[in-house]
């Protein structure tokens, strides 16, 4: 005789409050790890904590971050194909999500500078890129409008609110940055804005998570993540 076991189920609730304050935790514990430990003192580590660098603790939060709204989005697009109103414009943001991953790791645009500088003849535009990566920027905002003005009205704010917060820091704050190197005679005012633009960039990120969340909760709707198999019996 077989002993029949019995499967329970536990319930996790994620709501946007609660992904905002996780996601928050994290990102207040980087910015102190930057303050406390960005410093030339830890031999051989300070790299991990300053915000101005790549392959550190703050791009792989920023990464993290990425990942887990390109996760969120595809879930929403395997949803609406579930319901048989498939649009592969969530499709697209998850693929665009996960590109930002990926650029945010590697730095991708930055090779995009030294060519744009000898096309528009500055020498001293360190962040050429944000003219090309603007006007991609603009046409992939123009043709997600319809969705975006579609949403829930939360889920709108937070989506919009989002990407205006992530703007101002990875363009607003990176072109002071550029402006603050070429006429500051300290390095203080660029380390403080270097701080800005990544928490700026992080929080976009994090109200982005909450968008999606939030989208959830305004439609209904309930995703349900099963770990091991069902119980078998009926």
């Amino acid at each position: 005789m077989q002993a029949s076991t019995t499967l329970t189920s536990t319930t996790f609730t994620i709501t946007p409050r609660s992904a905002a304050w996780f996601l928050g935790e994290c990102m207040n514990l980087v910015v102190l790890l930057v303050a406390h430990l960005g410093h030339p003192r830890l031999a051989g580590l300070s790299h991990l904590f300053i915000m101005d660098a790549e392959n550190n603790l703050p791009t792989l939060t920023s990464c993290v971050y990425w990942l887990l709204a390109a996760t969120l989005a595809f879930i929403v697009a395997r949803v609406q194909r579930k319901h048989g109103v498939p649009d592969l414009r969530w499709l697209g943001l998850a693929l665009i999500m996960t590109f930002l991953a990926l650029d945010e790791f590697a730095q991708l645009h930055e090779q995009l500078a030294e060519p744009m500088r000898r096309l528009l003849g500055y020498r001293d535009f360190f962040v050429a890129w944000i003219v090309p990566v603007g006007i991609l920027g603009l046409i992939v905002a123009a043709f997600y409008a319809r969705l975006v003005f579609s949403l829930p009205k939360r889920t709108r704010r937070l989506f919009i609110g989002s990407g205006v917060v992530f703007v101002a820091g990875a363009v607003c704050f990176e072109a002071l940055g550029n402006w603050i190197v070429l006429h500051a005679t300290s390095t203080v005012p660029y380390e403080l804005c270097a701080i800005c633009e990544e928490t700026l960039e992080m929080l976009g990120v994090t109200m982005l998570v909450c968008s999606l969340i939030a989208y959830f909760e305004d439609t209904h709707q309930v995703v349900e993540v099963q770990i091991g198999q069902r119980d078998p019996r009926p």
